[in-house]
């Protein structure tokens, strides 16, 4: 009498290989298997990429469970802090999303002295959707190239987990806002928009100041303004610069600017108060990114 053997585990085995969308790992786990696709507000999750990104020539993959990767030492929030005051994300945008990730760029030649990104644990930002008012305007007579299926230029913000100096801004290829011209794609070192320190220089009138601030070779002048009450003559001074995350080779500089406090024309004397009080703006990191909401914490 023949013996009925259980078959049907072999046989739940070959169904589940079957089903769309799932995988079948030699221990037995199940693991979603997903197409990578453009970001989205869902890309990120409880600060980590929950699913996969593609966009040109970087594409960010999740960190999985037991991977021997340790998660970076800086918290979302402070990747946050940088993500927001990277001087690549200035301006209004529609959507931004933050989270931890495995980066990989291809087919782009690295800035000078940064190390590849491959496979590399990361916080990864990325901001898209700018708030443009376009003037009317003829059509640019340049089309995109068949690999550009990217609709809008995405702006990612790479803070190297391994190495915070080896961190990069990439920029897709994509159309211009308003002209439609295609650009890109970009990769350069990451910059960050500082407040610093400064001192009033000799030479200062009541209406406008002489400033000097520690600076270095690589930083550039952001933005020297004064926030106050003309009539009461109190003001609030803040030097912002666009400084490089990487500092290598940058040799230390000082450097003077001049902050107007009242406007310049030919108004009488006794429009403006006879004397000025000026304090210092905060310092640190300053915030050039304007969004709704940063997803992914």
């Amino acid at each position: 009498m023949p013996v009925n053997r259980k078959i049907w585990p072999l046989k739940l085995y070959f169904l589940l290989l079957l089903v769309p969308g799932v995988m079948v790992s030699g221990c037995g786990n199940t693991v979603s298997s997903s197409k990578a696709g453009l970001p989205s507000s869902s890309s990120v999750s409880n600060t980590l990429y929950v699913q996969k990104v593609a966009l040109g020539n970087l594409s960010i993959s999740p960190i999985q469970k037991g991977n021997a990767n340790p998660k970076s030492n800086i918290s979302w929030s402070e990747a946050e802090s940088i993500f927001k005051a990277a001087s690549a994300v200035q301006g209004s945008h529609q959507v931004a999303i933050l989270g931890y990730g495995l980066a990989t760029i291809r087919s782009i030649t690295m800035p000078h002295g940064l190390h590849a990104i491959a496979g590399t644990p990361a916080w990864i930002g990325i901001t898209w959707g700018g708030t443009t008012s376009c003037p009317a305007q003829s059509v640019s007579s340049k089309k995109a190239s068949p690999n550009t299926e990217i609709g809008q230029i995405y702006t990612a913000v790479i803070i190297n987990g391994n190495s915070k100096s080896n961190s990069v801004v990439y920029k897709n290829q994509g159309p211009l806002p308003c002209a439609g011209k295609v650009v890109g794609p970009t990769i350069e070192p990451l910059s960050v928009v500082e407040s610093v320190d400064w001192k009033e220089l000799s030479g200062s009138t009541s209406r406008k100041l002489s400033i000097k601030y520690d600076s270095s070779s690589c930083e550039k002048l952001f933005s020297a303004a004064a926030n106050g009450n003309m009539k009461t003559g109190n003001f609030q001074v803040s030097i912002e610069v666009a400084k490089p995350i990487n500092v290598s080779g940058c040799i230390a500089d000082q450097k003077t600017t001049e902050v107007r406090l009242f406007p310049a024309g030919q108004r009488g004397i006794g429009d403006f108060p006879s004397h000025t009080q000026v304090s210092h703006g905060p310092v640190g990191l300053i915030s050039v990114l304007q969004v709704p909401k940063v997803y992914g914490s």
